[in-house]
């Protein structure tokens, strides 16, 4: 034993092979026996070239594999730190017609030091693709609503930005004629000119990116002349009290039967519309059907316009707008 000591403070190059040696055993011995182990939904990420397109849904794919390593390292070993990625090309083969087929191996992951894979299932995934391109379409302003009455849309455009580039997979791409602007809305707006940014309409946000993605819009609302139109010896159409046979009659100041049966009406709107007007389509009602007219005497009525088109006016007056009237009940 002495000697053996002597030995090793004599010759310390001996003494350090020796610790080494034992380093070794103890570690060999406690990574114990080598096993397998099975792992499932291990996630792989399709990552690919500029000038390809891979679609949202399809750009990860599920794997089962089989590792193999000490047990003390798969005891140990982190399975969510496992990870797939593979790089799609333009030239891999299939591309053209758009699936690819890559075949996995252990390069594709990552693995802890001291494990390897031993299979993968399924061992080649199928990679739906398509050639990325890009093109410059013009840019349509979109508005909603109308202005308020007595004024329209004018002229709507864009201020610098006339065409926005639009990149995606070419299926896309190539259907396209045109990018429009979100919906502006105009409704109730009287000003002279109204200027914003406003977003650009992406028809796929998931497959297309427009550059820019918004424009500088201007909107100009211009005022609608406004004009008065009056109409003479307009009839009064009398609505009978129901379910009865009456005389009516029109009467002046001084209870005196009067023969004209007529009023003035005036109108006042947007010139476009008042002009077209035509005296045959007014009409005035004179509505008798309350039953507090159902007996014989003299009445104030009052009268009201009747006219298809009066919700595009801007007014409409009767003149006068009530009248003495005789009810004679003939039944």
């Amino acid at each position: 034993m002495n000697r053996i000591v002597q030995v090793l403070f004599k010759h310390p190059l001996h003494k350090i092979v020796a610790l080494g040696i034992t380093i070794l055993l103890y570690a060999v011995l406690n990574e114990g026996k080598q096993q397998q182990k099975d792992i499932l939904n291990i996630p792989v990420s399709i990552d690919a070239d500029s000038d390809v397109y891979v679609p949202q849904g399809k750009r990860r794919k599920e794997v089962r594999i089989t590792v193999k390593g000490s047990e003390r390292r798969l005891k140990n070993m982190n399975v969510n730190a496992i990870v797939g990625k593979v790089k799609i090309h333009r030239n891999m083969s299939g591309f053209d017609k758009g699936m690819v087929k890559v075949q996995l191996s252990e390069k594709h992951f990552s693995l802890p030091q001291g494990v390897e894979i031993k299979s993968i299932d399924p061992e080649v995934i199928e990679v739906t693709v398509e050639r990325l391109v890009s093109k410059e379409l013009p840019i349509k302003v979109v508005t909603s609503g109308q202005p308020e009455y007595g004024y329209e849309c004018d002229e709507k455009r864009l201020v610098t930005q006339k065409k926005t580039n639009v990149a995606g997979p070419e299926s896309l791409v190539s259907k396209l004629n045109e990018i429009e602007t979100d919906k502006i809305q105009i409704s109730s707006m009287d000003i002279e000119t109204f200027t914003d940014t406003v977003p650009l309409n992406n028809p796929d946000p998931g497959a297309l990116t427009l550059n820019p993605g918004s424009v500088d819009v201007e909107i100009k609302i211009k005022r609608l002349q406004i004009i008065e139109r009056s109409f003479e010896n307009i009839p009064i159409s009398w609505i009978s009290p129901l379910q009865k046979r009456v005389r009516v009659a029109r009467i002046g100041e001084d209870n005196v039967v009067l023969t004209d049966n007529t009023v003035k009406v005036e109108i006042s709107g947007l010139q476009s519309e008042v002009t077209n007007i035509k005296e045959e389509g007014l009409v005035v009602i004179a509505d008798l059907t309350s039953e507090e007219f159902a007996k014989n005497g003299d009445f104030l009525i009052k009268l009201r316009p009747l006219a298809d088109d009066s919700a595009r006016w801007d007014k409409i007056k009767v003149i006068p707008d009530q009248i003495r009237v005789r009810v004679t009940l003939l039944d």
